[in-house]
C-alpha cells in the first residue's frame, strides 16, 4: 500500500482487523469446500471405532475400500472446484459491509465532476472527512459458515455425532486397527451384577464398581448374574453363596443364581477379585391393634392398628370369627351353626402411595348384614410382606358393632333373619314367629308395603322350610333386611305423613 492511497493510514492503524477478517474468509471457504471430505473422514473414523472393519467379510471390505476411495476423489474434486483464495480487496469489502454507508469504498472513490469548482471540491472534502470519521476503529469480521444450502440433509451433523460417540465410547484412534483392539485385550475378564428382589426397592449393583475390602451386604434372594470372558480356564469361579453342588454350572461362561446364604464370590485368574457377601435375611412383618373396637355412625365399626416391616407390607387381612364360648345359645342360636356362619375375612386398606414399612391405619367396615352383627367375636389381624412371610396379632375380643333397630317389629324381623343365617334349619321356627307378630297388623304395622312383603317372605319360608338352600337363604335374608329398613326408617310417603 503506497502513501498516495487514501486508505493507507487507516489500514495501517487497523492492520490486525484486516488480517483477522481475511483469516475468517479462509475459514469460511475451506469449510464450504472441504465439508464433504471432513464428513467422510469422520464417518470412517466412527465406523472403524465401532468395529466395522472386523465385522465385514473380506470381499465386502474391499468393496467398501473402493467406495471410500471414489468418495474421497469426489470430495477432493468438490473442494478444488469450490475453493478460492480470499484477496485483500475481499477482506476490505467484508469490513466495509459491516459499516454504515460503506465508508471504505467512499474514501477510495474519486470526484468525477466539478473538480474545478471550489464549492463542489469543498463539499467532496467534507464528505470524505465525514466518512473517515465514521470508520473509527475497525472490528474484525468473524467467520460465517453457512452450509445449510450446500448440505440440506445435515450429513455433516450426522458425521460429527458419530465421531463424538466413537470418541466417547471407544478407545482412541490408534487402537481402531483391523484386528483386536488394545482396549479389548485389556478389557474385563468378568462382569457381575447383583439385583435385589423387586419388593425391596433397591437398585441393582455392578460388582466391579463396589469398594474393595468391604463386605457386601445384600438381601437374601438377590439375583446374581455374571459373565466370564476369554478362553476356558482364563477365569475360574469359586463361590459359596448359592449352595450349588454341580461343578459344571461353575464353569459356564454365563451364569445366574440366587443368593441363599452368606459366603464368598471369588473370580480367580487375570483381573480376578474376591467378594465377601453377607446375605441379609428378610425380617418377618408385625401387626398389632392400637386400640379397641369402636362403633361408628350407620352401623360401622373401626379397629385401629399398627404394622411394620423392613421393606414394606404387601397385604393385610382381618379374620373375624364367632366366639362360640361367649355366645348365648338360646332360641334360634340353640341349633349348631352352619359352617359359613362362623367367620368373615376382610382385607385391610393399605396406602396406595408412599412407603409401607410403617403403617398406622384402622380397619373400618360395616358387617350389619352379617350373622356376626351384635355377636361376640374375635378379630385377628394378619400382615404379609413381599417375601411371603406372614405374622398375626393376638385376637381382640369384642361384641361386633352393627346397625341397631329400635322399632320392635323391625328388630324382630332382623332377629329372624339372623336365625336363618345362623342355621337354615331355623326356617320353620322363623316362619312361625313372623306369622305370630304379623297376625293382627292393624295399629301395629303402619307400613302396608312392608306388611305385604313380609307375608311374601313368610310364604317362601313355609314353601322351602324343609329344603332351604344357601342361595334361597341369602335371597330371603336380603329381602328381610329391606323390610326391616322399611319398617324402621319408612319411605318417602312415611316422611310426608310425619311432616
Amino acid at each position: 500500500m503506497n502513501d498516495q492511497d487514501p486508505l493507507g493510514p487507516i489500514l495501517k492503524t487497523n492492520a490486525a482487523a484486516l488480517r483477522w477478517t481475511r483469516l475468517s474468509l479462509w475459514i469460511e471457504r475451506l469449510g464450504a469446500a472441504l465439508w464433504p471430505l471432513a464428513s467422510l473422514a469422520l464417518m470412517v473414523m466412527a465406523a472403524l471405532a465401532f468395529g466395522a472393519a472386523r465385522l465385514l467379510p473380506l470381499d465386502a471390505l474391499w468393496i467398501a475400500l473402493l467406495a471410500l476411495v471414489a468418495a474421497a476423489l469426489a470430495g477432493a474434486f468438490y473442494a478444488r472446484r469450490h475453493f478460492r483464495i480470499p484477496t485483500q480487496a475481499e477482506a476490505l469489502a467484508r469490513l466495509d459491509a459491516g459499516l454504515r454507508d460503506a465508508p471504505l469504498a467512499a474514501l477510495h472513490d474519486a470526484q468525477a465532476i466539478g473538480t474545478d469548482d471550489p464549492d463542489s471540491a469543498a463539499v467532496w472534502a467534507a464528505h470524505r472527512a465525514r466518512m473517515a470519521q465514521r470508520i473509527g476503529t475497525l472490528r474484525p469480521s468473524p467467520p460465517k459458515l453457512r452450509l445449510a444450502s450446500a448440505d440440506p440433509y445435515a450429513l455433516r451433523h450426522i458425521a460429527l455425532t458419530a465421531a463424538a460417540l466413537a470418541l466417547l465410547f471407544d478407545p482412541p484412534l490408534p487402537s481402531m486397527g483391523w484386528g483386536q483392539s488394545t482396549s479389548e485385550a485389556a478389557g474385563p475378564m468378568w462382569e457381575a451384577w447383583a439385583t435385589p428382589p423387586a419388593y425391596t426397592g433397591k437398585a441393582a449393583l455392578y460388582l466391579a464398581d463396589q469398594p474393595e475390602d468391604t463386605p457386601l451386604v445384600l438381601p437374601k434372594g438377590t439375583r446374581i448374574d455374571l459373565r466370564l470372558y476369554g478362553a476356558a480356564g482364563d477365569v475360574i469361579l469359586d463361590e459359596t453363596i448359592s449352595a450349588r453342588t454341580d461343578a459344571t454350572q461353575l464353569a459356564q461362561a454365563q451364569q445366574s443364581f440366587d443368593l441363599v446364604q452368606s459366603g464368598r464370590l471369588n473370580f480367580q485368574g487375570r483381573g480376578g477379585r474376591e467378594f465377601d457377601i453377607i446375605a441379609q435375611p428378610d425380617a418377618p412383618p408385625s401387626i398389632t391393634p392400637s386400640g379397641e373396637v369402636v362403633r361408628r355412625p350407620e352401623g360401622r365399626f373401626a379397629l385401629p392398628y399398627q404394622a411394620q416391616d423392613d421393606y414394606g407390607i404387601t397385604k393385610g387381612q382381618a379374620k373375624i370369627a364367632l366366639d362360640l364360648a361367649k355366645t348365648p345359645r338360646l332360641y334360634g342360636l340353640a341349633l349348631p351353626p352352619d359352617d359359613d356362619a362362623l367367620s368373615v375375612t376382610l382385607d385391610l386398606a393399605l396406602p396406595r402411595r408412599g412407603p409401607r414399612d410403617q403403617i398406622k391405619a384402622e380397619l373400618l367396615d360395616d358387617l350389619s348384614k352379617s350373622v356376626l352383627a351384635q355377636m361376640p367375636v374375635t378379630i385377628t389381624l394378619l400382615a404379609t410382606d413381599g417375601a411371603g412371610q406372614s405374622a398375626s396379632a393376638p385376637p381382640v375380643s369384642a361384641v361386633l358393632p352393627a346397625k341397631r333397630f329400635f322399632v320392635p317389629l323391625a328388630a324382630a324381623v332382623i332377629e329372624m333373619r339372623r336365625d336363618i343365617l345362623w342355621a337354615r334349619a331355623n326356617a320353620p321356627r322363623a316362619a312361625q314367629i313372623l306369622k305370630a307378630i304379623s297376625h293382627a297388623p292393624a295399629g301395629f304395622v303402619r307400613n302396608e308395603r312392608a306388611y305385604l312383603r313380609l307375608r311374601a317372605v313368610i310364604a317362601a319360608l313355609d314353601a322351602k322350610a324343609g329344603a332351604l338352600d344357601v342361595a334361597g337363604r341369602d335371597e330371603l335374608a336380603e329381602e328381610m333386611w329391606q323390610i326391616a329398613l322399611l319398617i324402621e326408617e319408612g319411605d318417602l310417603t312415611s316422611a310426608q305423613e310425619r311432616l
